[in-house]
Protein backbone atom coordinates (compact mmCIF):
# COMPACT_ATOMS: atom_id res chain seq x y z
CA UNK A 1 0.00 0.00 0.00
CA UNK A 2 1.48 3.45 -0.58
CA UNK A 3 2.54 5.74 1.73
CA UNK A 4 1.23 8.98 0.29
CA UNK A 5 -2.57 9.25 0.16
CA UNK A 6 -2.14 11.62 -3.13
CA UNK A 7 -0.55 10.65 -6.44
CA UNK A 8 2.70 11.97 -6.56
CA UNK A 9 3.51 14.08 -9.66
CA UNK A 10 5.71 12.59 -12.00
CA UNK A 11 7.07 16.06 -12.95
CA UNK A 12 7.40 16.49 -9.04
CA UNK A 13 11.25 15.97 -8.56
CA UNK A 14 11.88 15.09 -4.66
CA UNK A 15 14.85 17.17 -4.36
CA UNK A 16 12.64 20.20 -4.52
CA UNK A 17 10.49 19.64 -1.51
CA UNK A 18 12.14 20.84 1.97
CA UNK A 19 12.35 17.75 3.61
CA UNK A 20 13.99 17.09 6.82
CA UNK A 21 17.88 15.89 6.59
CA UNK A 22 16.71 12.28 8.46
CA UNK A 23 14.00 11.90 5.65
CA UNK A 24 16.45 13.57 2.80
CA UNK A 25 18.77 10.48 3.87
CA UNK A 26 16.05 7.96 4.09
CA UNK A 27 15.06 8.77 0.88
CA UNK A 28 18.40 8.13 -0.28
CA UNK A 29 19.41 5.31 1.18
CA UNK A 30 15.98 4.08 -0.62
CA UNK A 31 16.98 5.21 -3.84
CA UNK A 32 13.92 7.38 -3.98
CA UNK A 33 15.72 10.45 -3.50
CA UNK A 34 15.61 11.83 -7.06
CA UNK A 35 13.36 9.61 -8.61
CA UNK A 36 9.83 11.02 -8.72
CA UNK A 37 8.82 7.07 -9.93
CA UNK A 38 10.39 5.32 -7.19
CA UNK A 39 8.90 8.06 -4.29
CA UNK A 40 5.87 7.72 -5.82
CA UNK A 41 5.69 3.56 -5.26
CA UNK A 42 7.00 3.78 -1.64
CA UNK A 43 4.88 1.66 0.77
CA UNK A 44 5.08 2.13 4.93
CA UNK A 45 6.57 -1.52 4.88
CA UNK A 46 9.52 0.65 2.51
CA UNK A 47 10.24 3.38 5.36
CA UNK A 48 9.55 1.47 8.28
CA UNK A 49 12.07 -1.02 7.53
CA UNK A 50 15.20 1.47 7.54
CA UNK A 51 16.56 1.28 10.94
CA UNK A 52 16.95 5.12 10.97
CA UNK A 53 13.24 5.68 10.47
CA UNK A 54 10.79 6.71 13.59
CA UNK A 55 7.62 8.24 13.62
CA UNK A 56 8.90 12.06 13.29
CA UNK A 57 10.75 10.88 9.94
CA UNK A 58 7.15 9.13 8.85
CA UNK A 59 5.56 12.32 9.74
CA UNK A 60 7.52 14.82 8.13
CA UNK A 61 7.53 12.64 4.88
CA UNK A 62 3.74 12.50 4.98
CA UNK A 63 3.02 16.29 5.67
CA UNK A 64 5.69 17.51 3.71
CA UNK A 65 5.15 15.70 0.86
CA UNK A 66 1.11 16.45 1.31
CA UNK A 67 2.05 20.00 0.92
CA UNK A 68 4.28 19.66 -2.12
CA UNK A 69 1.71 18.17 -3.84
CA UNK A 70 -1.31 20.71 -3.02
CA UNK A 71 1.73 23.25 -4.33
CA UNK A 72 2.57 21.92 -6.94
CA UNK A 73 -0.85 21.11 -8.22
CA UNK A 74 -1.82 25.31 -7.77
CA UNK A 75 0.18 27.94 -7.29
CA UNK A 76 3.08 26.36 -8.91
CA UNK A 77 1.37 25.40 -11.98
CA UNK A 78 0.13 29.07 -12.09
CA UNK A 79 3.98 30.26 -11.55
CA UNK A 80 5.13 28.00 -14.04
CA UNK A 81 2.42 29.45 -16.78
CA UNK A 82 3.69 33.26 -16.05
CA UNK A 83 7.05 31.98 -16.87
CA UNK A 84 6.18 30.83 -20.26
CA UNK A 85 3.89 33.51 -20.75
CA UNK A 86 6.14 36.33 -19.45
CA UNK A 87 9.30 36.64 -21.83
CA UNK A 88 10.93 39.29 -18.78
CA UNK A 89 11.17 35.66 -16.44
CA UNK A 90 14.50 34.66 -18.84
CA UNK A 91 16.01 37.97 -18.73
CA UNK A 92 15.95 38.90 -14.45
CA UNK A 93 17.32 37.21 -11.26
CA UNK A 94 18.83 37.69 -8.06
CA UNK A 95 22.33 39.42 -8.78
CA UNK A 96 20.46 42.25 -11.07
CA UNK A 97 20.55 44.50 -8.01
CA UNK A 98 17.72 46.64 -9.14
CA UNK A 99 15.36 43.49 -8.12
CA UNK A 100 17.34 42.87 -4.49
CA UNK A 101 14.89 41.31 -1.99
CA UNK A 102 12.03 40.07 -4.78
CA UNK A 103 14.21 37.32 -6.16
CA UNK A 104 15.42 33.77 -4.39
CA UNK A 105 19.21 33.96 -4.26
CA UNK A 106 19.11 30.43 -6.55
CA UNK A 107 21.38 29.99 -9.47
CA UNK A 108 18.64 30.70 -12.25
CA UNK A 109 16.20 33.44 -13.86
CA UNK A 110 12.89 33.91 -12.86
CA UNK A 111 11.86 31.48 -15.54
CA UNK A 112 14.71 28.76 -13.57
CA UNK A 113 12.78 28.89 -10.53
CA UNK A 114 8.82 28.93 -11.73
CA UNK A 115 9.85 25.87 -13.86
CA UNK A 116 12.08 23.36 -12.07
CA UNK A 117 13.39 25.55 -8.91
CA UNK A 118 12.90 24.27 -4.93
CA UNK A 119 9.62 24.28 -3.40
CA UNK A 120 10.67 26.81 -0.42
CA UNK A 121 12.02 29.01 -3.78
CA UNK A 122 8.97 29.02 -5.64
CA UNK A 123 6.72 30.48 -2.68
CA UNK A 124 9.21 32.99 -2.24
CA UNK A 125 9.10 33.72 -5.76
CA UNK A 126 5.21 33.17 -5.74
CA UNK A 127 4.74 35.76 -2.47
CA UNK A 128 6.86 38.63 -4.24
CA UNK A 129 5.68 38.04 -7.92
CA UNK A 130 3.18 41.20 -7.38
CA UNK A 131 5.48 43.37 -6.14
CA UNK A 132 8.42 42.52 -8.69
CA UNK A 133 5.75 43.18 -11.71
CA UNK A 134 5.44 46.27 -10.03
CA UNK A 135 8.81 47.46 -9.87
CA UNK A 136 9.06 46.15 -13.73
CA UNK A 137 6.20 48.16 -14.45
CA UNK A 138 7.64 51.34 -12.79
CA UNK A 139 11.22 50.61 -14.53
CA UNK A 140 9.64 50.77 -18.01
CA UNK A 141 7.59 53.85 -17.72
CA UNK A 142 11.36 55.41 -17.40
CA UNK A 143 12.71 57.06 -20.12
CA UNK A 144 15.57 55.32 -22.01
CA UNK A 145 18.65 57.25 -20.13
CA UNK A 146 17.49 56.94 -16.72
CA UNK A 147 17.04 53.11 -17.08
CA UNK A 148 20.19 52.69 -18.09
CA UNK A 149 21.64 55.14 -16.06
CA UNK A 150 20.33 53.11 -12.99
CA UNK A 151 20.71 49.53 -14.47
CA UNK A 152 24.78 50.86 -14.48
CA UNK A 153 25.00 52.21 -11.24
CA UNK A 154 22.51 50.28 -9.23
CA UNK A 155 24.98 46.89 -10.53
CA UNK A 156 28.50 48.78 -10.50
CA UNK A 157 28.17 50.73 -7.18
CA UNK A 158 28.99 53.81 -9.28
CA UNK A 159 27.63 57.33 -8.22
CA UNK A 160 24.93 58.51 -11.01
CA UNK A 161 27.65 61.16 -11.35
CA UNK A 162 30.38 58.78 -12.53
CA UNK A 163 27.64 56.86 -14.29
CA UNK A 164 26.91 59.22 -16.65
CA UNK A 165 30.13 60.24 -17.36
CA UNK A 166 31.47 56.70 -18.22
CA UNK A 167 28.27 56.09 -20.31
CA UNK A 168 29.04 59.23 -22.16
CA UNK A 169 32.88 57.44 -22.70
CA UNK A 170 31.37 54.99 -24.17
CA UNK A 171 29.01 57.09 -26.30
CA UNK A 172 25.24 55.52 -24.99
CA UNK A 173 24.64 58.62 -23.73
CA UNK A 174 25.01 62.42 -25.06
CA UNK A 175 26.71 64.69 -24.72
CA UNK A 176 29.73 61.83 -25.81
CA UNK A 177 32.91 61.98 -24.51
CA UNK A 178 36.37 60.86 -25.43
CA UNK A 179 38.81 59.72 -22.39
CA UNK A 180 40.61 62.98 -21.71
CA UNK A 181 36.92 64.60 -21.72
CA UNK A 182 35.54 62.27 -19.39
CA UNK A 183 38.62 62.08 -16.91
CA UNK A 184 38.31 66.52 -16.62
CA UNK A 185 34.47 65.80 -15.70
CA UNK A 186 35.31 63.32 -13.08
CA UNK A 187 38.91 64.58 -11.92
CA UNK A 188 40.73 61.35 -13.37
CA UNK A 189 43.20 60.56 -15.90
CA UNK A 190 42.17 58.96 -19.10
CA UNK A 191 43.66 55.96 -17.58
CA UNK A 192 41.58 55.68 -15.01
CA UNK A 193 38.86 56.28 -17.34
CA UNK A 194 39.74 53.39 -19.57
CA UNK A 195 40.14 51.30 -15.64
CA UNK A 196 36.81 52.20 -14.78
CA UNK A 197 35.21 50.98 -17.98
CA UNK A 198 36.57 47.93 -17.43
CA UNK A 199 35.11 47.13 -14.06
CA UNK A 200 31.81 48.10 -15.54
CA UNK A 201 31.94 45.70 -18.14
CA UNK A 202 33.05 43.16 -15.60
CA UNK A 203 30.62 43.59 -12.78
CA UNK A 204 28.09 44.07 -15.41
CA UNK A 205 29.10 40.31 -16.94
CA UNK A 206 28.49 39.04 -13.66
CA UNK A 207 25.31 39.96 -13.45
CA UNK A 208 23.58 38.89 -16.73
CA UNK A 209 21.73 36.14 -16.51
CA UNK A 210 22.17 32.49 -17.34
CA UNK A 211 21.61 31.42 -20.90
CA UNK A 212 21.86 33.29 -23.97
CA UNK A 213 19.48 36.41 -22.78
CA UNK A 214 21.03 39.75 -21.36
CA UNK A 215 19.72 41.40 -18.55
CA UNK A 216 16.18 43.27 -18.66
CA UNK A 217 17.05 46.73 -20.41
CA UNK A 218 13.72 47.01 -22.86
CA UNK A 219 14.13 50.30 -23.57
CA UNK A 220 17.42 49.84 -25.23
CA UNK A 221 18.75 45.91 -25.01
CA UNK A 222 21.32 46.74 -27.44
CA UNK A 223 23.12 48.83 -24.76
CA UNK A 224 23.99 45.82 -22.38
CA UNK A 225 26.22 44.17 -25.44
CA UNK A 226 27.90 47.65 -26.02
CA UNK A 227 29.09 48.08 -22.27
CA UNK A 228 30.24 44.41 -22.51
CA UNK A 229 32.57 45.00 -25.06
CA UNK A 230 33.36 48.11 -24.26
CA UNK A 231 37.01 47.38 -23.36
CA UNK A 232 37.69 47.11 -27.63
CA UNK A 233 37.13 51.05 -27.49
CA UNK A 234 40.28 52.13 -27.39
CA UNK A 235 43.07 51.90 -25.43
CA UNK A 236 44.44 54.87 -23.17
CA UNK A 237 47.63 55.49 -24.87
CA UNK A 238 45.52 56.19 -28.09
CA UNK A 239 43.79 58.90 -26.08
CA UNK A 240 46.74 60.64 -23.95
CA UNK A 241 48.65 61.18 -27.53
Amino acid sequence: MAILAQPWPPDLNPTRTPFQRRTITTLQRMGAWDDPTRFADLTIEDVAGYWITGPVTIADLLETSEAAIDWHQHQSKELAAVAEAEPWTRQVWHRDRRFTGLIPRADGTVYDIAVAGHHDDQRHLHRTLPALRARLEEFASESRDAALIRYVSANTDQSRLRTVALLQRLALLNPQMSGPEAGRQLGVSPQRIHQLVGQIRHRLAQAQPAGPATAWLPQDPDAIQAILQAPSISQPSMETG
